[in-house]
C-alpha cells in the first residue's frame, strides 16, 4: 500500500507505474475498506485518508486522481457509511467524504469528471441525490437533497459535516435502533475532559496540602 501511496502521489513517478498499476492499488485499497474485518478496514481507511491528503500538496496529481478516481471512491465510501457492519469506521469515512467533497467544492478537480457535464459540482451532487434517493426509498428526495447540499455546504467544517452525515444515518432504518458507535468520537473527548478535569482536581488538593505544610 504505502510504496504505490508515494507513487501516485508523485506525478513523475506516476507516469511510470502505469494505468492498470494504480487501478489495482486503488482497487486494493478500496477492498480493504469494505472488508468486514474491523482491523483491515481500518488499515484501508487510513490509507486512503493519508494518500488523499498528500495528494493535496500536487495539485496536477490531484486533478488527475481524482478525474479517474473521484466517484469510486465516493461510491464505496458510502457503501460502508450507510453499512451497520462498518459502523465502528464512522469517522474516518467521514474524512475520506468531506475531503471528496472539498476538492469538488474548492474546484481542485479542474478537468470534467464527466464528458456529458462540465460542471464538477453539479454532477457529483445529482449523482448523490439520485444515488441516496434510490437506495433509500423511505427518505425522500427533498430530504435527500438538502443533505447533500449541506454536505457541500459544511465541507470546510468538520463538526458540521459530521453531524450532517450522522443525521442522515440516523434517518435510514439501519442505524434508527443502534447509533452508539455515531458518536463514539464525542465519548471520547467527554472521557477525556473528564480526566482532565479529575487531574485538575487532584493537582489542586496536592498543592493545597502543600501549602499547609511546615518549611523545615
Amino acid at each position: 500500500f504505502f510504496q504505490a501511496e508515494d507513487g501516485i502521489r508523485d506525478v513523475e513517478r506516476s507516469r511510470g507505474l502505469g494505468d492498470v498499476y494504480k487501478r489495482q492499488v486503488v482497487d486494493s485499497i478500496l477492498w480493504a475498506i469494505k472488508h468486514q474485518e474491523p482491523g483491515i478496514a481500518e488499515i484501508g481507511l487510513t490509507t486512503l485518508v493519508s494518500l488523499i491528503l498528500n495528494l493535496g500538496n500536487n495539485k496536477e496529481a490531484l486533478n488527475q486522481f481524482f478525474v479517474v478516481y473521484l466517484m469510486q471512491i465516493c461510491k464505496d465510501i458510502f457503501v460502508v457509511l450507510t453499512d451497520s457492519l462498518h459502523k465502528s469506521g464512522f469517522k474516518l469515512q467521514t474524512e475520506v467524504l468531506k475531503r471528496l467533497i472539498l476538492a469538488i467544492e474548492a474546484k481542485e478537480v479542474i478537468t470534467p469528471i464527466s464528458p456529458e457535464c462540465p460542471d464538477n459540482k453539479t454532477y457529483v451532487m445529482n449523482f448523490l441525490v439520485s444515488a441516496l434517493t434510490t437506495s433509500y426509498p423511505n427518505i425522500s428526495k427533498m430530504s435527500v437533497t438538502k443533505v447533500v447540499e449541506s454536505l457541500f455546504a459544511n465541507c470546510v467544517k468538520w463538526e458540521a459535516f459530521k453531524t450532517t452525515v450522522r443525521d442522515f444515518l440516523i434517518t435510514m432504518k439501519e442505524f434508527a435502533e443502534d447509533s452508539e458507535l455515531l458518536y463514539a468520537e464525542e465519548r471520547q473527548k467527554q472521557q477525556e475532559e473528564a480526566r482532565n478535569l479529575e487531574e485538575m482536581k487532584k493537582r489542586a488538593v496536592l498543592a493545597k496540602a502543600q501549602q499547609g505544610i511546615p518549611k523545615q
